[in-house]
């Protein structure tokens, strides 16, 4: 049909851009309604963060059968996005775990609701670190039994879904540099919510079997904390950190 045939060029439609991304998205035309809304934002035009958000998320789950759309543009739409704190967290986590990959700092992108969740929620740091570190406990099992059979062996190797998983929580832990404990309405290091964080980060990742490695990445996580950022709190956060890990 006609939705499916056109490629428009998106800047001569001007003041239907709205309207022409809503119709895209209802024809599943998702690059097409990615472009108007970067058109718009060009122009310095209003947008709905909802219409934004619904764009990204819906391209997300037609990958397979849609077009491609300038990273440029993907990019753009999502740092409108991620100006509104009141967005929908999960989806917007879910975008921007998918777009890791171009979310890096050449691009001058970052996974900040991402990076948010990790500094606020124990549970979804273990679970990405799990993601991408094998598990202590397993590897002594595997030590303590050595006669494992190859056919064994090969059940355990993860398969490409596992693997991409795995790459993709290995992006957001590279790119983290919101520390744990941070108050996100004012940049702030907040030493008690930091401790509790730290403490419940601890059991999770002792029954797990990821604790060593997790240790390692809060302090590479401190140590890339952006310049000028609560310094103070910073300091505070570090002494204490040596001070738990003494425990």
């Amino acid at each position: 049909g006609y939705w499916n045939l056109i490629r428009p060029n998106v800047f001569q439609a001007g003041k239907e851009l709205q309207e022409a991304a809503k119709q895209a998205l209802n024809y599943s035309r998702t690059d097409i309604a990615i472009d108007c809304i970067y058109a718009l934002l060009h122009e310095k035009e209003s947008i709905p963060v909802e219409l934004a958000t619904h764009a990204l998320a819906d391209h997300l789950r037609q990958t397979g059968h849609n077009r491609q759309v300038d990273s440029h543009h993907i990019l753009e739409v999502l740092h409108f996005i991620q100006s509104f704190p009141e967005a929908p967290e999960e989806i917007v986590c879910d975008i921007e775990f998918n777009y890791l990959a171009i979310l890096d700092r050449l691009s001058n992108g970052r996974p900040l609701f991402l990076e948010r969740k990790l500094a606020k929620d124990p549970a979804f740091f273990q679970k990405i670190i799990a993601y991408c570190f094998r598990s202590e406990h397993r590897e002594k099992k595997e030590v303590s039994q050595p006669g494992t059979t190859q056919e064994q062996q090969l059940t355990t190797e993860p398969d490409d879904s596992e693997k991409s998983l795995a790459h993709q929580s290995y992006l957001l832990l590279d790119a983290w540099s919101i520390p744990p404990g941070t108050d996100v309405n004012n940049s702030t290091i907040n030493e008690d919510l930091f401790a509790t964080w730290f403490a419940d980060a601890k059991t999770l990742c002792q029954i797990s079997g990821h604790w060593q490695i997790a240790m390692q990445q809060i302090g590479q996580c401190l140590v890339k904390v952006p310049h000028g950022f609560d310094e103070k709190g910073l300091k505070q956060a570090m002494h204490r950190l040596e001070q738990l890990l003494q425990y």
